[in-house]
């Protein structure tokens, strides 16, 4: 009897042992599974937040931006002198380069002084041949070259003939602003430079002023100055 007790005993323990091993069984499979739900939900919970995130809109970028002005420059001309791969030639070279170092401190003295103090003509109204008491190296500019110099040239150069054509207007005689040695280079100058093809209508405008006082006419010139740039001509009487 005794034994038969200790084997049932044994029995009920091992099947309690083995429902306890199916319990740890089923809970590692539920953590099994716990863990097969999160791996599958990082995949599905990602890709939907991707998804979800809008793009930027391309007007939100600073380079579409549809308000920024667009810039422009002030002046089509370069603003310090530059070297040409090819020199054409020298003298014109040396002309740029003196027009670039001196264009701005003449341009101060005539608004300043009202009327030329200095020393510079050879270098205002360029002519063909190099002036004789012109400092070295000399300057010049050939017939074929006028269009590289009006592509090439500083602004002030403009700036300057034209700011000389109202003084000289204004003062009503071409000596009250420019001294009289330097009334034949201009007559050179307005010679090559008035019908050349290649001179735009400011040009042909400040070279009618300049003849109109060397011939003393600036007091019936007509039409005044700058009122021919705005029909259009080329030339004109006066």
């Amino acid at each position: 009897m005794l034994l038969n007790r200790i084997r049932c005993c044994d029995f009920l323990e091992g099947s309690g042992r083995g429902g306890g091993g199916g319990g740890g069984g089923a809970a590692a499979a539920e953590g099994n599974g716990d863990a097969r739900g999160d791996t599958a939900r990082r995949p599905g919970s990602s890709k939907p937040a991707a998804a979800r995130a809008p793009s930027a809109p391309p007007s939100a970028s600073p380079s579409a931006s549809p308000s920024a002005p667009p810039t422009s420059p002030s002046s089509t001309q370069p603003a310090a002198y530059s070297k040409p791969v090819r020199v054409s030639d020298q003298k014109l070279e040396d002309l740029l380069i003196r027009q670039f170092e001196h264009c701005p401190r003449i341009l101060n003295e005539l608004r300043t002084s009202g009327r030329k103090t200095s020393h510079w003509a050879w270098w205002a109204w360029p002519t063909e041949k190099p002036g004789f008491s012109e400092p070295s190296p000399p300057t010049s500019v050939r017939s074929r070259d006028v269009a590289q110099l009006f592509t090439r040239a500083p602004a002030q150069w403009q700036q300057i003939l034209e700011l000389i054509c109202e003084l000289v207007v204004a003062a009503g005689e071409l000596d009250e602003v420019i001294p009289q040695i330097d009334h034949g280079r201009i007559k050179f100058f307005c010679k090559l430079f008035k019908t050349h093809e290649a001179s735009p209508l400011w040009m042909v405008e400040v070279c009618r002023v300049f003849e109109a006082g060397l011939e003393k006419r600036l007091p019936s010139l007509n039409p005044p100055f700058k009122a021919g740039l705005k029909g259009g001509a080329r030339g004109g009487g006066g």
